[in-house]
């Protein structure tokens, strides 16, 4: 059963967001803003008989059917979007199910998408392990890669709900640093083979961005993951250059990007000047950035929509510790 379905979901991914009117996209975001759900899905209701195997409709029925708190019917669309190939970790950050999260089917979805996270990765050693983290790699970039998926207005800064949020983000970071350094003092760092590749970059992830005597004592444990295969060798690039960053020193790869942010008077945030924090024989570091599967840092200064100018004089900067 389980090997029919990892077949079911690898066919059906290739056809996941096929090409979807982009008018139709904008008339129900429009819609969404106005909070006009009924019309929405009367809207798609309207064309999924010819959708019936698209990702897209039956995923956006089970969210709106959610909005509406119609569980049956957005449990059924769930279970459809999840078979066409739907991510887990999309599902499990997404609030517009915030409202079914409390019914005992969620369970059921929940589990299916652990079992499915384990077809995908059939050789793994630690089983249980593997879930636990990979729960915790969606934890930990759920206002981060996967903040994509928080839907709701999100609270202004300084607000009690901005407060909430802020906490509830710090209760989950120290629980996930407790717990790893147990795992890691019981088991050694949680290798590919151990646990597949997104619950082995959790513990990456949540180092990444953890106070620098946590940087200090893992990345050697990391480094040895990544000469070995059983870790990536770019995220061993990034903990190495936050490290080096951190330490007041140059980075080596050129993965640390800074900025000058600040919070206006309405409690939005508004990005500053963006820039590399400096970057040590610069002239090498496209050959270094290779070694470490990293693109060129000129295509990468694309991506972040971040100007690269090496001969900038930038200051090092001052870290507490």
């Amino acid at each position: 059963m389980k090997i029919l379905l990892f077949i079911s979901i690898l066919v059906n991914s290739l056809l996941c967001y096929s090409q979807v009117d982009t008018l139709l996209q904008n008339k129900i975001q429009k819609l969404r803003k106005e909070k006009q759900y009924n019309n929405v899905i009367n809207i798609l209701t309207e064309d999924i008989e010819d959708n019936k195997n698209n990702l897209w409709y039956n995923y956006q029925l089970a969210c709106y059917y959610s909005l509406i708190a119609d569980t049956i019917n957005s449990f059924n669309y769930l279970y459809k979007s999840i078979d066409l190939g739907a991510d887990g970790k999309d599902i499990l950050t997404d609030t517009d199910f915030d409202n079914i999260h409390n019914c005992r089917e969620w369970k059921n979805i929940v589990d299916t998408l652990e079992d499915i996270y384990l077809i995908k990765n059939p050789n793994i050693t630690d089983k249980k392990l593997a879930i636990e983290l990979w729960h915790m790699y969606i934890d930990d970039q759920r206002f981060r890669t996967l903040s994509k998926n928080y839907k709701k207005e999100f609270p202004k800064f300084g607000t009690s709900e901005y407060e909430k949020i802020q906490e509830e983000q710090e209760r989950i970071i120290v629980h996930n640093k407790k717990r790893l350094k147990i795992i890691i003092k019981q088991k050694g760092w949680p290798t590919y083979s151990m646990v597949g590749k997104d619950a082995g970059d959790a513990v990456f992830y949540v180092f990444q961005h953890a106070e620098y005597k946590y940087l200090k004592k893992y990345l050697p444990y990391l480094k040895q993951a990544a000469i070995k295969g059983e870790a990536s060798k770019a995220n061993y690039a990034k903990m190495y250059d936050r490290y080096l960053m951190r330490s007041g020193k140059k980075q080596c790869y050129g993965t640390q990007i800074v900025s000058s942010g600040t919070i206006d008077k309405e409690g939005n945030y508004q990005r500053g000047v963006m820039q590399f924090h400096p970057i040590a024989e610069y002239e090498t570091v496209n050959k270094r950035r290779a070694e470490m599967d990293l693109p060129p840092i000129e295509e990468y200064a694309k991506k972040m929509k971040v100007v690269y100018n090496p001969n900038a004089n930038i200051k090092l900067h001052k870290f507490k510790h």
